[in-house]
């Protein structure tokens, strides 16, 4: 593999986001418009079911539609033709788990504290019993490390 997606330079037809990068110190967008073209990248619009026209990008290497292009290796590529991948699929699958077990836990103490009524005419409320469930889950979990 080449490297990490996240530290490459990219350029992507999202509009109105954060996502348009600088590239070597010169901005993607100019006055507006998109400058695909002085980078040699086509594009192709399709029709959305909500109306309006999506903008893709499509990739030099294989021609297929994509939202971003990454600069690798002196030339814009999608992340397969890249051969890039995201920093979390270098880790392995125990340290995945282990990280997920991490968010899972902080996400139930956030849930118990909003939890504001557990119980309601002496009866365990549907929010309080998912709460304790996914706890138990939680716990056995950490258990098998």
């Amino acid at each position: 593999m080449n490297g990490i997606v996240e530290e490459c330079p990219y350029i992507t037809s999202v509009k109105g986001s954060r996502r348009h990068i600088f590239l070597y110190g010169d901005r993607v967008v100019n006055n507006g418009w998109y400058v695909y073209s002085d980078f040699g990248i086509e594009t192709v619009d399709t029709k959305c079911n909500y109306g309006g026209y999506r903008e893709w990008l499509i990739c030099p290497i294989c021609g297929k539609k994509r939202l971003t292009l990454y600069y690798v290796n002196d030339g814009f590529k999608c992340r397969v033709c890249g051969k890039l991948l995201y920093d979390k699929q270098r880790e392995s699958k125990k340290g995945r788990i282990s990280y997920a077990i991490i968010i899972d836990a902080t996400k139930l103490k956030y849930r118990k504290k909003i939890l504001t009524r557990p119980y309601y005419n002496g009866v365990l409320t549907k929010k309080a019993k998912k709460l304790i469930a996914d706890y138990q889950r939680v716990i056995a979990i950490t258990k098998l490390f």
